[in-house]
């Protein structure tokens, strides 16, 4: 069995940032599941982007991509 990748430190914040948008969209099929209104998921959606995704991206374009070419 293969060894998992070990992140760099610095990588950490942001790997651990991908977990929270994996947990977005299983919010979202469990709020669909449990019939949650549409508008209260979207606007807990809108609220994530705003706050957890624009940075995120924000990050990666700033420090990341620069980084690998």
């Amino acid at each position: 069995m293969k060894q998992p990748i070990k992140r760099h430190e610095a990588l950490k914040p942001l790997s651990r940032e991908h977990h929270h948008g994996l947990l977005l969209c299983w919010k979202i099929r469990q709020g669909v599941r449990k019939e949650v209104e549409v508008a209260r998921i979207k606007a807990y959606t809108e609220w994530f982007k705003i706050h957890y995704l624009d940075p995120h991206f924000k990050a990666e374009e700033q420090y990341i991509f620069p980084v690998l070419g």
